[in-house]
């Protein structure tokens, strides 16, 4: 495995001179301190040490707001394009950590990857974090969200391929912290991450020698906040209602609450419904961008589960549901993920109606799903 590469960058620290001498001089030291697993550099003792974190993707100025603008940062990446096996889509990491008074105070983490559609490796996990009703898009023509923990953009299709085929996209995903253990919300936070994930992608278009730029991040939509579910209408969809057998007559035994994502959705509007507003049971899902819609192409065709039928494909069982339909845009995906037991088959019981409210909703005309009996 290749080492770390290790930078670090201070608060507005003094900046020296870098000759010749300098640079060889920064080099030995470089490959002591790596040799012996030392990760924390510091500009007050290595002054020469280059200042651009995360490739040369990110300027001191712009990570910082992502932190409070004490102590100092600290940056550990693996090479850009460093990939581990033919299954591992990584192709680039990198920490930044805020120190202060020699601890450690918060940590972001930055990873390029290429989104899988092959072996089915980004149905679950990535969608679990980075396409969560948490999140709000970041709008104009990026594609892309944002939480105060969270954010992801896509790079632009033309950039790394002419193909006019859908296939999932490479993205630049932020994590900072358990993903369902939120922050408090800040806007100027979430700015910074959204500032922050579309400086990086620039910068990999740099690097890819791509001409297109994305535009500084707009005013972000204000965050979805959890609120009581109504029984009858589910996730704001008319007709969607809690199964029968999740609905105790004559008793407040089950509340069930919900959190959507805002606004239109800019091409993933998301649905989390539960009886805990912090861990939802379960999750609704469209996805009308065609490329991202790919990861769960595996999904779509085989698995274990039951075959869905109708004017589309897909698969129902477990955990996890995919249902497919071709739109003017291209392929639409409606999931449902159960990622915790609630009472009830909702998946069966509310698949078909979700489908249909939804591809209307977003221009695909009256689509149907017929699941098994």
């Amino acid at each position: 495995m290749a080492e770390d590469r290790v930078t670090t960058t201070v608060g507005r620290g003094p900046r020296l001179p870098r000759g010749k001498w300098a640079a060889a001089l920064a080099g030995l030291l470089a490959g002591a301190l790596l040799g012996a697993g030392t990760v924390a550099w510091r500009t007050d003792t290595l002054p020469l040490v280059p200042r651009d974190l995360c490739w040369g993707t990110l300027s001191e100025d712009v990570a910082f707001g992502m932190f409070a603008k004490e102590g100092h940062l600290e940056a550990r990446e693996l090479p850009l394009e460093h990939i581990h096996g033919n299954h591992d889509r990584v192709r680039g990491e990198c920490r930044i950590t805020r120190i202060e008074d020699d601890e450690r105070k918060w940590e972001v983490t930055a990873k390029v990857r290429d989104l899988d559609h092959l072996y089915g490796l980004d149905m679950r996990e990535w969608p679990d974090e980075f396409l969560s009703p948490r999140m709000v898009p970041l709008g104009g023509e990026i594609t892309g969200m944002v939480s105060p923990n969270r954010a992801w953009a896509a790079l632009p299709k033309g950039c790394l391929s002419a193909s006019g085929s859908a296939y999932p996209p490479r993205v630049v995903d932020l994590s900072a912290g358990v993903d369902w253990i939120e922050r408090e919300d800040d806007e100027t936070r979430r700015a910074a991450l959204a500032r922050t994930v579309v400086h990086m992608v620039n910068g990999l278009l740099e690097k890819y020698g791509c001409p297109s730029r994305y535009a500084e991040p707009g005013k972000l939509a204000p965050l979805a906040e959890t609120r009581d579910a109504s029984p009858d209408e589910l996730c704001g969809v008319e007709g969607l209602r809690v199964p029968a057998a999740a609905r105790p007559e004559g008793t407040s035994e089950y509340t069930y609450h919900e959190r959507v994502t805002p606004g239109s959705g800019d091409g993933v509007r998301a649905c989390d419904i539960g009886t805990n507003p912090d861990r939802p049971g379960i999750r609704f899902t469209t996805i009308e961008d065609p490329d991202l819609a790919q990861i769960f192409t595996t999904r779509s065709f085989k698995g274990g589960g039951e075959r869905l039928e109708g004017d589309g494909w897909g698969r129902m069982g477990g955990d996890l549901s995919v249902y497919r339909t071709g739109c003017q845009t291209g392929d639409v995906v409606f999931v449902v993920r159960e990622l915790d037991s609630l009472k009830g088959d909702w998946t069966r019981r509310l698949l078909p109606a979700y489908v249909k409210a939804e591809a209307k909703r977003i221009g695909c005309g009256d689509v149907t799903v017929r699941t098994p009996q």
